[in-house]
């Protein structure tokens, strides 16, 4: 199904069907399977596309990917979005235009900088290290901002993301309304108290205190991937069953302005390319 669900990704299969991805191929990363699966994923993708047969068994794209991550090896039922994440990570490296070693970047965060400054800065220093078709297409920057209970200072910085893995809202929540993806953005950028066992060091006091921290999305991916987290949410905090309420969405307008912290705010439409359940 992880599989399908990239497949019918367009602009990252044809990056594959047109032979692009040969010209991008790094057998030097240390982080990378030194090209197999790259490989593999190309012809697996052409067969997929360009095969006259009515289906097609993935067996040596299994192989390969079982021998770079054992916990995929026989065929026990295993999580989509894990495969998935792995894959693209895999491939990522595989493809990852950074060739010899990576430079040392150190973390932004706002400080005399606006925000704006920062988050440029710190994708620059992503890019530094990481550039790929895997990251021209999935990846987005969230902005990660704590704020001091003492004397309200507050400090942001701006990482890197390949998914969106949303809280659904809880179980009460859904009973009364029919749960939306936008409902689940919202609860993934509420404000959350740091416990007391996790206080921050804030630079203004100099000293450990306690500190919220809220979330929200910087940047945009062209293409956004989803994971709704189905465990956790009940009414028992040690009730941990899959939750199956259905998540109401637009398929063909899905916009997400609201939700956006930057100028990518005029890419913030989608349309549902594929879901796997």
């Amino acid at each position: 199904a992880a599989l399908q669900c990239l497949s019918h990704t367009s602009h990252f299969t044809k990056y594959f069907l047109q032979g692009e991805w040969q010209k991008d191929l790094n057998t030097k990363s240390v982080h990378g399977s030194g090209g197999a699966l790259c490989r593999e994923y190309a012809a697996l993708t052409k067969q997929l596309w360009h095969s006259s047969k009515e289906a097609v068994a993935p067996v040596s794209f299994k192989n390969v990917l079982s021998h770079y991550a054992p916990q995929f090896e026989g065929y026990a039922q295993h999580d989509a979005q894990e495969l998935a994440i792995f894959l693209l990570d895999g491939l990522h490296e595989d493809l990852n235009r950074i060739c010899g070693k990576k430079p040392y970047v150190e973390d932004v965060e706002t400080g005399d900088q606006s925000d704006e400054e920062a988050a440029a800065e710190a994708w620059g220093n992503h890019l530094r290290r990481d550039t790929s078709v895997v990251v021209d297409t999935f990846q987005g920057q969230l902005k990660s901002t704590v704020r001091c209970a003492e004397c309200g200072y507050a400090s942001s910085r701006f990482d890197p993301f390949m998914y969106l893995s949303l809280p659904l809202p809880s179980h009460e929540d859904c009973m009364r309304s029919p749960p939306t993806l936008k409902r689940c953005l919202e609860a993934f950028m509420e404000e959350e108290q740091l416990s007391a066992d996790n206080m921050w060091r804030c630079p203004k006091c100099k000293d450990f205190r306690s500190a919220s921290k809220q979330l929200r999305i910087w940047k945009l991916p062209s293409h956004l991937m989803v994971h709704l987290k189905r465990f956790g949410g009940h009414a028992s905090a040690s009730d941990f069953r899959k939750r199956t309420e259905k998540v109401e969405t637009s398929l063909d307008s899905l916009d997400l302005s609201d939700f956006v912290g930057d100028g990518t705010k005029r890419l913030a439409k989608y349309e549902v390319d594929a879901v796997c359940n």
